[in-house]
């Protein structure tokens, strides 16, 4: 990490775009200002790129909101329609919208996968609002929108690749929201939506958008309708299916190995040392990262017979399974977020250690919707 951190705070003295994206940068411990720094270069990037179009643009780009307003029009652009982590958060989020006081349109900047996900996203919206915009260039999906006459367009997108159709200002008001857990950098962009554990008040300095501050966690989910508890099981069948000794203390943490940071695996391992009768349930990648993972154990006097790697399942098996554990241990740098509140659903405790990031204090904003004191 240390020569990735001296070779971006060259680039950023320089003003040079980064080499580490947005999204990768949530990967390593970089200090607030740098990581305000990484995302200001690649929002310039993305303005560099259509700034020679805004002065051919129509007189309806870039418009403030005009009231008063019988119905908003409110509009989520992301590229992750799809059987994806975000939609799965999203699906029933857009039939809640109330419909005499919103209108809602979805564009969608990804290919039709087939999955449920999108099938159940443009069934709430219906056919006339949901946007096929696959392969459709930055400014042409700038024009749909602004065709529409949205008012809120809340981006949604995890990785921010696409950050050049808001460059053009088609909505009056520009959201960035749940899917990438920092700040966009960008001018063009008005505010943020996060929650006073994830984006301290303090924290404001280090981000671009002003923070719209939900009163409980700002990460929306219906788990309660999309996967209801499943207790036809229990912790011991589970167990069995999934290759758990039945009377060890079961730790877990279910995001990708490449989300392990050394010293989260440290700490890890110390725990264990301390509960002998323990294994840790990962996921098992199926590549080079399952070896890399047992080789660190070994590494640290864990036997590899202490590590059980996890098959991949759907989210609704999985939720159901995370009962089989007994504690959900956290990264550090890039928290658990979906993952944590999966496992929090399906019954099991999750620990977490807070960081200076909104990266890092994302299992603790969720841990705080369930009262004082509950996020450490």
């Amino acid at each position: 990490f240390e020569r990735l951190k001296n070779v971006t705070e060259e680039e950023l003295s320089q003003r040079r775009l980064t080499t580490v994206g947005p999204y990768y940068s949530l990967l390593s411990p970089f200090e607030q200002e740098q990581m305000l720094g990484i995302a200001e270069s690649h929002a310039i990037k993305a303005y560099d790129k259509i700034k020679y179009m805004l002065a051919y643009m129509p007189p309806s780009f870039g418009q403030e909101l005009q009231g008063p307003l019988h119905r908003l029009r409110v509009g989520y652009i992301m590229s992750d329609f799809r059987h994806h982590v975000t939609a799965h958060l999203l699906q029933t989020v857009f039939v809640r919208h109330d419909p005499d006081r919103f209108e809602v349109f979805c564009y969608a900047l990804n290919p039709d996968d087939r999955s449920a996900f999108r099938r159940r996203i443009r069934e709430s919206v219906g056919d006339d609002h949901f946007r096929d915009l696959d392969k459709v260039p930055d400014h042409q999906v700038a024009g749909v929108i602004n065709g529409d006459l949205v008012d809120i367009l809340i981006d949604t997108d995890y990785y921010k690749s696409r950050l050049a159709i808001l460059a053009l200002r088609p909505a009056a008001v520009q959201v960035n929201f749940l899917a990438h857990p920092g700040t966009t950098g960008a001018k063009f962009v008005d505010h943020i939506v996060a929650d006073r554990v994830v984006a301290p008040p303090d924290h404001a300095l280090f981000f671009s958008e002003s923070i719209l501050v939900m009163s409980h966690h700002y990460q929306v989910n219906d788990h309660r309708t999309s996967y209801p508890f499943d207790d036809s099981k229990t912790a011991a069948e589970i167990r069995v299916k999934e290759g758990l000794p039945l009377d060890a203390f079961v730790f877990c943490n279910f995001n990708g190995l490449y989300k392990i940071e050394p010293e989260a695996f440290e700490a890890w391992v110390r725990i264990m040392q301390r509960v002998p009768n323990s294994v840790l349930w990962l996921v098992n990648e199926n590549n080079e990262s399952n070896t890399n993972i047992l080789r660190q154990a070994e590494a640290r006097n864990l036997s590899r017979s202490r590590v059980i790697l996890a098959e991949r399942a759907d989210f609704a098996p999985h939720i159901a399974r995370v009962r089989a554990a007994d504690m959900f241990l956290d990264c550090l740098t890039y928290n658990a977020h979906t993952t944590a509140v999966d496992s929090l659903w399906g019954g099991l405790p999750v620990i977490t250690a807070p960081g200076h990031n909104m990266n890092m204090r994302l299992a603790a904003g969720a841990l705080a919707s369930f009262g004082p004191a509950s996020e450490t």
